[in-house]
């Protein structure tokens, strides 16, 4: 599997304005002063384009083999978001979590976007994913390839209400979404930000085609 970081750079330096964005880098897995760096880097040599998107991780083993916690998956996650945001917004950056740690630090290239990048949090649903949602991301990455999410937008509507918060401020980016015409609209009608489509692994004969049938059904709406 090709690293996130390096393929993004390589679609950076071809297009002007696509937005580019993970999904979904795990964390709690990571170092925060590294992945703050490339992703600031990225997002000052890409002029503002870069989109993050982050998940706690299911494999404990996983989890473990990078030096994390399995029942601190969540916190940690949170705890690097913070951070980064604080490296990027900051000009000497200093972070003291419980599990996360960043000395007075000097970090360069500042982001393009003013704060850096939204951090949005991917997954399915549930009472604790939606709270953390809630609570301090930027938007939420739901996985679903149905025509409606109404039912969950409204546990996320209900997430923000318990924090004091305005679901409709988030952004909701559904990864593997729905392709019909019916489906996408219906989708965006219930209040989505984005609709993320999933290409197949496969040669230009099949990417290609599919391709110019999706530009015909945004042309469509």
């Amino acid at each position: 599997m090709l690293d996130a970081f390096v393929a993004l750079s390589m679609a950076a330096a071809v297009t002007k304005t696509l937005r580019l964005g993970t999904g979904v880098m795990l964390a709690a897995q990571r170092d925060a002063i590294w992945t703050s760096k490339q992703i600031s880097s990225l997002d000052f040599l890409s002029n503002g384009r870069v989109e993050i998107g982050v998940g706690v991780g299911w494999n404990q083993d996983e989890l473990e083999s990078h030096g994390s916690v399995f029942r601190e998956r969540w916190d940690r996650t949170r705890e690097v978001a913070e951070a980064m945001r604080v490296m990027w917004r900051n000009e000497v950056a200093e972070y003291d979590g419980d599990l996360v740690k960043v000395p007075p630090t000097w970090q360069w290239p500042k982001p393009v976007q003013p704060g850096g990048p939204k951090i949005h949090l991917g997954g399915g649903t549930g009472p604790r994913l939606l709270g953390e949602v809630a609570k301090w991301a930027d938007g939420w990455m739901p996985i679903s390839a149905r025509p409606s999410l109404a039912n969950r937008l409204k546990m996320l509507e209900e997430a923000c209400d318990k924090v004091g918060r305005d679901w409709r401020t988030l952004d909701v980016s559904v990864f593997g979404a729905n392709t019909t015409v019916d489906g996408l609209c219906n989708l965006f009608e219930e209040g989505i930000t984005r609709a993320i489509l999933t290409l197949p692994p496969e040669g230009p004969e099949v990417i290609l085609p599919l391709l110019d049938e999706w530009a015909t059904t945004k042309r469509m709406n």
